[in-house]
């Protein structure tokens, strides 16, 4: 880790809430979403947190709910999909109202951009239900990604004052322009009576870094990989240091 973490006495007090990325945190990034897949290390060490009284595990992805927990499906541990817009926790299943009102134009938006990029080879075109994902990381070198993405842009300005495109690792995000992210769902699982524990986000990629913002300072909050700028207190070099990471939190929450 870039910056030490033992021995640290605010993150030896008390619980954790952590806060887990899925692509590129706990499993590589694969070329294509459904090939991804856990290495059996973080499998295991996942199930032994998870049974852990002090440590309360959540997996907070992008992929939609039901896809993220069918690629971990570890008993005791809950799960924030689509960015955090909707979640499996303590309290039940929820998803954000909002989210909910708009997954019609989401249905809307996937058709229409199928009929329009679908001639483009290589792109991915993912409805997660709430969300988009549109997957460039397979387009051929004769085809540039800006030009994918300008007419991306154009088929998707006319909702603009509902949808905002974000960019990810070799992927375009649709989302519901929410205040929302996976910081939101964080705290929202953490709920006002286990403020004493203390909240941690670990990702590597630009919606984490929008969950990180939002838990702020006193979070434990952990960059993968290489970032010129990041809002996390602390850094992993790469992937396969995760594995080292939930080491580190098992030794520590006992």
């Amino acid at each position: 880790m870039d910056r030490p973490m033992a021995g640290h006495p605010r993150f030896r007090k008390g619980s954790l809430l952590l806060g887990l990325d899925f692509d590129g945190t706990l499993a590589p990034i694969a070329p294509k979403p459904q090939l991804a897949k856990l290495p059996a290390k973080n499998r295991a060490l996942l199930e032994r947190l998870a049974g852990k009284p002090s440590v309360t595990v959540v997996i907070a992805s992008g992929r939609s709910l039901s896809d993220v927990k069918s690629k971990v499906d570890v008993p005791g541990v809950f799960f924030a999909g689509n960015h955090g817009l909707e979640i499996e926790g303590p309290d039940g299943p929820w998803v954000h109202p909002q989210a909910r009102e708009l997954s019609r134009l989401v249905r809307a938006l996937s058709k229409d951009l199928r009929a329009t990029l679908g001639r483009f080879p290589g792109l991915i075109i993912e409805d997660k239900g709430l969300t988009l994902s549109l997957h460039y990381r397979l387009l051929p070198s004769n085809i540039p990604a800006a030009a994918v993405y300008a007419v991306l842009a154009r088929l998707v300005k006319p909702y603009a004052f509902r949808f905002h495109v974000t960019q990810g690792h070799k992927v375009w995000e649709l989302r519901p322009r929410l205040a929302w992210d996976k910081g939101h769902a964080i705290l929202k699982i953490l709920r006002p009576g286990r403020r004493k524990w203390t909240a941690a986000l670990v990702g590597d990629d630009n919606t984490d870094e929008e969950g990180f913002r939002t838990l702020g300072p006193d979070a434990l909050t952990v960059r993968v990989g290489r970032a010129r700028n990041t809002a996390a207190r602390f850094r992993l070099p790469h992937q396969e240091a995760v594995s080292h990471f939930l080491e580190f939190v098992e030794r520590e929450w006992q």
